[in-house]
């Protein structure tokens, strides 16, 4: 049991003291699976058999994989910067549109983080291509849609709005 189990596999941001807590706990969970992996090497080489894989020293590997997530570099990058990705992730020849697939949207299903940096960021709202018919108009009703370009403008502050409107 790994004394970061409440942490794993969520979006948390360790702290500097924790980082080294789990480097530490990584080193030793390397040196464990590198004794796992010579003795299924000397068993295959002893017996001379294919094998299939090693459920033990994959779970391990996955758990490894778990706390090194953890240590992340992405995870610790300031507002600032992780605003500048975002705006460069926009769509550089048209406005963004409403789909969940696409920037902004797509920023703010990543974590919580990321959707609080993305709603505190007017530029990444600034431009917004309205379909005039698509899917948006065939499953959403008068009301959702205006609520959705509401939020929208709302998210792009004081910023200049450019919208577009067509298929």
């Amino acid at each position: 049991r790994s004394p970061f189990e409440s942490v794993l596999k969520t979006n948390y941001v360790p702290s500097e003291e924790e980082c080294r807590n789990i480097e530490g706990y990584l080193e030793t969970l390397r040196i464990g699976l590198s004794r796992l992996e010579d003795q299924a090497r000397i068993v295959h080489e002893a017996t001379e058999e294919k094998i299939g894989p090693d459920l033990e020293l994959e779970e391990l590997k996955l758990f490894i994989a778990a706390h090194s997530a953890l240590l992340s570099p992405a995870r610790r990058l300031p507002d600032d910067l992780l605003r500048e990705i975002f705006l460069n992730c926009l769509p550089p020849n048209h406005n963004a549109t409403f789909s969940p697939a696409d920037s902004p949207v797509l920023l703010t299903h990543v974590s919580h983080r990321w959707r609080d940096v993305a709603f505190s960021t007017p530029r990444l709202w600034s431009t917004l291509h309205i379909p005039l018919l698509s899917k948006f108009l065939e499953y959403s009703s008068n009301a959702n849609r205006m609520s959705t370009i509401k939020k929208w403008m709302v998210r792009s502050g004081s910023v200049p709005l450019s919208l577009s409107f067509g298929t």
